[in-house]
């Protein structure tokens, strides 16, 4: 070849060449940002509004509704949801799949602007944007312990310990939880009030109205330009007390005469706790692509530098669990380079020609690495598993360039000559099998899906480490030879020239008995298809034994726990329920290393607190420290928990990349919902398939993700008396929230801080009566005091603690949690369940969260596969410059199947999209020494004039050692990650499995049915 020839000649430009490669190679591994996976940044936004005291129906009714109707409206918008909680609406907009988030931002934003005016007084804020990618999960939590007094604290917190950390390269968003802010409470005398008849809502008026800093504008003055401004703030909280609230009996009622007014702690809406006692717990959350473990380190500095000051104590650290991932892939890649490398040294007992091929696993990493760097992506346990992957890829090229290089030089040409004649034969087949590799891979790049996103990176790795890995084939690997190639020579009688003669006389007897098999194959074809035919067929039944799931669940020594208390509880009483339950998890997990505990937050994602829910995320020791995994752990506590503490709802999970995973794709196990108008009908048809669900053998437990709550209580306004009687609706539902919630009034100014004025009542979040509301009195418009028992009534009535709707329609979902991993079988069962029975009238369904998106990923990629096997057959078309040989190499994809379906039986692996992948990836790989040997074979049959039965034998046979070599190599180097010892191996070991067993069934096929079909195939053209 034009390209060898020209690196044999040019000695000084390709060395120099590889050492600028090399350089930069190493420059992109020290740079590139390292991560669990690849950035997962799927096209959706959150809109999240809080409305303190509002209950799932008024949040749907006021909030939610109007917003979705607004931002429904918005172009490339793909899907709408929405969940209405306690004091939540949390809308979620799917975008379709290649836009930008970042680009609908200003349309989402004018939307909301829209809707503000329409929105109810009281909620907190304008409604949030959060747009959804891996990197909105913490990547490492610490709590925050200090004899400081509050003040001291929180202006410790936000002038200094925040600030220092916002600033450190990458850090996106940090976050505190359970510091309480001081404010300025004015808590009513509810009698006094009653008995000076004096209106809740006038106290409002006036604390609002009373307290003013404003702009007058600006006017000329003495001649000259100037602003005016009216100022009347409070000056001290004496101020506030003597402030005028009223007139009665020639007397001026002041604010102290009804009231009391302190400034105090805020009552907190969540709490964190730590080992028994309440905590500050400051979160931070990384940029996209930002490298966690400098982040972390940088963290650290920080807070060396201050822990003079206060204590910190490590709750969460995700640069640990990567790092310890990480370390298991790298050493799965080491371990399976070694083993190559081995291989190679055994075949070629000879020290130079192993180094050469040797060489070509760092360049070609390098290289990856570089298109890595280039390409903005980042070091994670895929990309990795790609470059295990594709190190026993990467030196097939290479061992088949030498051994024909080194098969001419034995032959007793010059190692120059060796080089550029050895790689002249083979180069055409080592381009076309490398592109037939590349062609498998090339699919995948096009996916716009989630398995896309997910995949990429692997796919990516392996094209970058496979072009690299043809580069030094044809270029490095003949320059080498033809400088440093010299024949060895051992020590006679030495153990090294012994070794050497036993494994050539091994080589040489295996090829001649695979020979003989072979021609006796050749006249006993019929039998041998028929066998081949018949073990394909058979395992398809295996594939029904195998799992089924999106990824395969994976020990990262983490727990995520998410708590459901009484719809009745106060933020307080789901803390007390919490201590109890992180008393009992330490007590039956001693492997539990820590763990955030919150009171108010059901989620890593949750960013407004809802009082009834709880959320533990629970870190264990490291796999090598413990004698039970982290899934008999989840079983333990899913049963011990609800055992134990009675009034609450659990739900255990695996945590790290399993939670995410189940965020991204819309929850875990099997789901399906539920479509209709009337919520009765929905919760009853849920109920009745949760029942069906929970009976299947397959279940471990089903639920569905509404419930109804103890009940509400609802104000049933008589408008025509209040009509009659002059009371203003809006009023006296203003009275009702000050009294049972309280209202913002305004702020009170101290030197540089300001402390919100919050006015609030006894009844506030506590217990009450039917007296507590009947006691109370609205202002007429007469000015008249008219109680609530002549306008309203007092009802209780059932009520949902969710509401879920898409599209605008509100849905149940059901949610089964497989025992193992297999949710074929459920789905299965599922539908037929519903085919029997049928569903109510206006009731639809569909199937949902993680199993809709583990069935879609799996449509995509068997379209990829395709595309894939259609590519690799265009590359050989092109390669051999005909079209049945092609069909006849091609035969060996379908069988890699059986080595498929082996390999994640003998590991325990299920059908992932994973090892979908693998299997996508045999459709290059297994073809590439079928290439080889049948381009030899017309070689010979065109070169040499041999008969067709005497080429078929002489060129198989004379292939077997390339063959066996580059199948030991691909396949040992695979091993170590197909075992998968340590954090994170689960993700990528079916990647190796997949392709081991693959290559193994594949070989068998290369070397006796890919001759048989092209011996018939010749030999019918023959006759014509």
């Amino acid at each position: 070849m034009k390209v060898s020839d020209f690196a044999i000649k040019h000695p000084a430009i390709i060395s120099i060449l590889l050492v600028v490669l090399l350089l930069f190679g190493v420059m992109s591994a020290i740079q590139l940002p390292q991560d669990y996976l690849a950035d997962i940044s799927l096209p959706t936004a959150m809109i999240l509004t809080t409305y303190p005291g509002g209950s799932p129906g008024d949040i749907e009714r006021e909030i939610t509704k109007p917003l979705e109707d607004e931002l429904s409206t918005i172009s490339g918008l793909d899907e709408i949801s929405s969940v209405s909680l306690n004091s939540l609406s949390n809308i979620i907009l799917d975008f379709e799949m290649g836009q930008e988030v970042s680009d609908r931002l200003i349309d989402i934003r004018e939307k909301i602007n829209n809707v503000l005016p329409d929105l109810p007084e009281g909620i907190s804020g304008s409604p949030s944007i959060v747009e959804f990618n891996s990197s909105v999960k913490p990547i490492f939590i610490f709590t925050v312990e200090t004899a400081m007094t509050n003040d001291d604290l929180s202006l410790f917190i936000d002038d200094i310990l925040k600030p220092a950390i916002a600033r450190i390269d990458g850090v996106s968003e940090v976050s505190i939880n359970g510091l309480r802010e001081s404010i300025v409470q004015v808590e009513l005398d509810l009698d006094r009030l009653e008995a000076l008849e004096i209106p809740v809502l006038d106290i409002y008026n006036v604390l609002r109205y009373s307290n003013v800093a404003f702009p007058g504008g600006d006017v000329q003055f003495q001649g000259n330009r100037t602003t005016i401004r009216t100022e009347g703030e409070y000056g001290s909280l004496d101020d506030l007390r003597n402030v005028v609230v009223s007139f009665a009996d020639e007397q001026y009622i002041r604010l102290s005469d009804v009231a009391s007014v302190e400034r105090v702690l805020e009552k907190p809406d969540l709490y964190a706790v730590n080992k028994g006692e309440e905590t500050i717990t400051v979160s931070i959350i990384k940029k996209r692509k930002a490298d966690t473990g400098k982040i972390v380190a940088s963290i650290n500095e920080v807070l060396s530098e201050m822990d003079d000051q206060v204590d910190f104590s490590v709750l969460l650290d995700d640069s640990r669990n990567i790092n310890l991932s990480i370390n298991s892939v790298q050493r799965s890649a080491l371990l399976g380079a070694f083993l190559a490398i081995l291989v190679l040294l055994l075949f070629l007992h000879n020290g130079t020609t192993t180094l050469i091929v040797a060489i070509s696993i760092p360049v070609s990493v390098l290289m990856a690495f570089i298109g890595l760097k280039l390409k903005g992506q980042t070091i994670n346990l895929l990309t990795l598993g790609g470059m295990t992957v594709a190190i026993g890829m990467i030196v097939d090229s290479s061992i088949v360039v030498l051994e024909n290089i080194h098969r001419h030089f034995k032959a007793g040409k010059s190692a120059m000559e060796a080089a550029s004649i050895g790689t002249s034969e083979v180069g055409g087949a080592i381009i076309a099998s490398t592109s037939t590799s590349l062609a498998a891979f090339i699919p995948i790049l096009f996916l716009e899906d989630f398995t896309g996103i997910v995949l990429k990176d692997v796919a990516l790795t392996i094209i970058y480490s496979l072009t690299g890995a043809m580069f030094v084939a044809i270029i490095v690997v003949p320059f080498l030879s033809s400088r440093i190639l010299k024949e060895q020579k051992m020590k006679e009688g030495g153990l090294a020239q012994k070794l050497s003669r036993s494994i050539e006389s091994v080589i040489d007897f295996m090829t001649e008995q695979y020979k003989r098999m072979l021609h006796w194959a050749l006249e006993s074809w019929k039998f041998i298809l028929v066998v081949a035919f018949l073990v394909l067929g058979l395992t398809f039944l295996v594939f029904n034994m195998l799992g089924f799931q999106f990824l395969e669940a994976t020990d990262m020594g983490e727990i995520q726990i998410s708590i459901d208390f009484p719809g009745s509880y106060s933020i307080e009483e789901s803390r007390d329920k919490l201590l109890e339950i992180e008393d009992l998890i330490y007590r039956e997990v001693p492997e539990a290393t820590g763990g955030l505990f919150y009171a108010g937050l059901n989620n890593f994602f949750a960013t407004s607190p809802v009082p009834d829910r709880g959320f533990v995320s629970l870190s264990l020791s490291s796999q090598g420290e413990r004698n039970r995994d982290v899934f008999e752990i989840i079983d333990l506590l899913q049963y011990e928990i609800p055992r134990q503490i009675t009034d609450i709802d659990v739900s255990v999970v695996n945590g790290g990349l399993s939670s995410l995973m189940a965020v991204a794709t819309g929850g875990e196990g099997y789901s399906l919902e539920l479509f209709g108008s009337d919520m009765d009908i929905l919760i009853e048809t849920a109920e009745t398939l949760v029942r069906m669900l929970e009976e299947d053998p397959d279940v471990d437990r089903a639920d569905m993700n509404v419930s109804f709550t103890s009940g509400s209580l609802v104000s049933r306004l008589d408008l025509g008396a209040m009509g009659e009687l002059g009371v203003v609706p809006y009023e006296a539902a203003m009275t009702l929230r000050a009294v049972f919630h309280g209202l913002d009034s305004g702020v009170y100014r101290e030197g540089d801080s300001d402390y919100p004025i919050f006015l609030t009542t006894p009844y506030a979040g506590g217990a009450v009566g039917e007296d507590a509301f009947y006691r109370l009195f609205a202002d007429s418009q007469t000015g008249r005091k008219i109680s609530f028992a002549t306008i309203a009534n007092l009802e209780s009535e059932r009520s949902l603690d969710t509401i879920n709707r898409k599209n605008k329609v509100r849905s149940v979902q059901v949610t089964a949690i497989p025992r193992g991993s297999d949710i074929r079988g459920i789905s299965t069962r599922t539908a037929q369940f519903i085919k029997d029975r049928g569903l109510p009238p206006g009731v639809k369904w569909q199937i949902a969260g993680q199993s809709a998106e583990t069935f879609n990923s799996f449509k995509s990629l068997l379209a990829a596969m395709a595309i894939a096997v259609f590519l690799v057959y265009v590359v050989m078309v092109i390669q051999f410059e005909r079209y049945t040989q092609p069909l006849v190499v091609m035969a060996s994809v379908p069988f890699c199947i059986i080595g498929v379906a082996g390999g994640l039986l003998i590991f325990g692996s299920g059908l992932s999209i994973v090892a979908f992948l693998g299997t996508i990836a045999l459709a290059g790989i297994v073809v590439n020494n079928a290439i080889v040997m049948i381009d030899y074979i017309n070689l010979l049959r065109k070169r040499d004039s041999m008969e067709l039965k005497e080429a078929v034998l002489y060129g198989s046979s004379s292939r077997l050692k390339p063959i066996l070599m580059t199948t030991l190599t691909t396949v040992l180097g695979v091993i170590p990650m197909a075992v998968g010892l340590g954090e994170g191996s689960a993700i990528y070991g079916p990647l190796g499995q997949t392709i081991a067993g693959g290559l193994i069934t594949s070989t068998f096929i290369t070397l006796f049915i890919i001759p048989i079909l092209y011996f018939r195939l010749e030999k019918r053209k023959e006759k014509k």
